[in-house]
């Protein structure tokens, strides 16, 4: 190999090293997105229905208050 041939091939070894690098980092941050989905919906869920309860315990209290201000 000429030294002009063995830079070539040392860059396109680095090039692919660096693709490979940027790809894995990539794979990596979606991996634990993925990861993290399911806990968000249980949260989510979760959030929702605690919200329904207070929603209903203040039209219930709103009530009242209307009642007994009658």
């Amino acid at each position: 190999m000429s030294e002009m041939e063995i830079v070539k091939h040392k860059s396109e070894l680095e090039e692919k090293i660096k693709s490979l690098e940027t790809e894995e980092t990539s794979l990596h941050v979606e991996i634990e997105a993925l990861k993290l989905i399911p806990q968000l919906q249980t949260k989510l869920a979760s959030l929702e229905a605690e919200v329904i309860k207070l929603r209903e315990e203040k039209k219930r209290l709103q009530d009242y208050v209307r009642f007994t201000a009658e």
